[in-house]
Parts: structure tokens; sequence; C-alpha cells
């Protein structure tokens, strides 16, 4: 990707996302499965709202047919763990349980969408922001 590409889809992401409007993400309770500890996004509905603008801008640069996972399954999350070997399910809930998390939802507000470099390169996902987007017009209510 070229400092050009990520200045224009930037441009266009920001004219996207500036006709949504800030909302609060609900997020829990956290979920075990065989490869992450995660919650879930209970109201996903404006996070996928905002992935089909983003990639809305990425069409507009490169063309709808270059976009990176266009139609997957998309389920937005918050990923607390990632399993690096054998665990047991049971345990790591169990643990969730123990220590009062098994239930926990936590209400953020959304106000912003980062764009990041995002690799796997060392056996780990490693990022870092491009860009950070306000959603909305960010103005005070004018």
């Amino acid at each position: 990707m070229t400092p050009a590409d990520i200045r224009r889809i930037s441009e266009a992401a920001e004219n996207y996302l500036s006709r949504r409007e800030p909302f609060d993400a609900l997020i829990g309770p956290p979920r075990v499965d065989r490869e992450t500890i995660g919650m879930p996004i209970a109201n996903p509905e404006c996070f996928i709202d905002i992935r089909d603008d983003l990639q809305r801008a990425i069409a507009d640069v490169w063309g709808s047919d270059q976009v990176p996972e266009r139609g997957d399954r998309f389920h937005p999350h918050l990923s607390l763990a990632y399993s690096t070997g054998v665990a047991s399910i049971p345990d790591l809930r169990d643990l969730l349980t123990r220590n009062e998390l098994d239930d926990i939802q936590v209400s953020q507000a959304v106000t912003a969408v980062s764009l990041i470099a995002l690799n796997r390169d060392n056996e780990r996902y490693e990022w870092r922001e491009i860009t950070k987007i306000p959603v909305g017009r960010g103005d005070s209510g004018a």
C-alpha cells in the first residue's frame, strides 16, 4: 500500500464516517473457545455499518474487486487472550466464574475508528495505527 493510497482511503473513510453518529458499544460477557477468550459485541449493528463504510472507502480507491474480506461474515468482538497452547476450556470458564467475570458487560463510547496496519509476521498479531478518524462530524452540536 502506497502513502498515496493510505491518504486517499483515509479521506474516503473520513467522508463516510462523518455521516455516522458516535454510539455506545455493549461489550460482553466473556466467551471461551479453543483459540480465544473474547467478549462479543452485544449490539454489533453500528460496527457492521462502520465496516461497510471502510470497505466502501477501500473500493473507492482500489475498486470493489480488491476489497479484502469482502462479504466475509463479521462478528465484532474484543479479544482478551489468544491461545498459544493446550488449555482446558472448562478450566478457563471456571476461572472466569470464580473471579466473578463470567457475566460482566461493559459499555464503551465509540467516537473514532483507527485505521491500522495489521500483520502476523512473528507468530502473533501485531499492528500500528495509521490514522484515527472521528465518527460523526466531531463538532459540539452546532
